[in-house]
Parts: structure tokens; C-alpha cells; sequence
């Protein structure tokens, strides 16, 4: 489900269908509840062979500014979530599925098992 906006009923379907175990896409970012984790997944724009660490943060960064502009935006948002850890994930998505690329962990990128990039 993809929104456009931090309020209004839309949102506040796509607030139901995270606690229900389904995600939602705001500004191209998708958030999703994991375990104890939600995940912000946000895709690469970048081919993977073209890919580098700097791409990586710069593609990771724009979800961790999406993420924290819905926290800003919506107090219920920032409700909902409270209980999770944030996990940012950088993802290849070909339209038949995802994979993952990288995480940004202390502002970091940890690289997902068998990706090898340019340096």
C-alpha cells in the first residue's frame, strides 16, 4: 500500500495493516514490522554492479530521513512504532521480489552475505 500523506483515513489504513503484519510505502521508504523490529526498506538507485559503499549511504540516509519525517509528521506514527527497533535496509527490487543489499547499522554499512562492491 503505498501513501502520500502523514494523515487522513489512507494513513490510517495503512497504520491498521502494519499492526496487522502488512507494509506500506511512504515517499518511495517501506516500513514493515519484523519481530521486534520495523523495517525501513528503501531501494537501491543503483544497479547492484554499479553499487558502492557512498551510494549505499546516500540511498540508506534518504531512509532514515523518511522514516524520521513520519515520525515528525504523525504522533500516530510515532505511536505505533515506539515499541520497535528501526532496521534500514537497502534493497534490490526487480518487481518479482526483493533482496537484500545492505543495512545501516551505527551508521554503518554492513552488506548482506555474498554482495561485493566497488571500493
Amino acid at each position: 500500500m503505498q501513501v502520500k500523506e502523514t494523515n487522513g483515513p489512507r494513513f490510517e489504513l495503512a497504520l491498521e495493516r502494519l499492526r496487522q503484519g502488512h507494509a506500506f510505502s511512504f515517499n518511495e521508504v517501506s516500513f514493515s514490522v519484523v519481530g521486534d523490529s520495523l523495517y525501513v526498506s528503501v531501494g537501491t538507485t543503483w544497479l547492484v554492479e554499479n553499487l558502492t559503499e557512498e551510494r549505499a549511504i546516500h540511498d540508506l540516509t534518504r531512509g532514515k530521513n523518511v522514516y524520521e519525517t513520519l515520525l515528525n509528521e504523525s504522533p500516530a506514527f510515532a505511536t505505533e512504532v515506539k515499541k520497535y527497533s528501526p532496521t534500514f535496509l537497502l534493497i534490490n527490487d526487480d518487481g518479482m521480489g526483493s533482496v537484500e543489499l545492505a543495512r545501516l547499522v551505527n551508521e554503518r554499512v554492513i552488506w548482506a552475505k555474498g554482495i561485493v562492491v566497488n571500493t
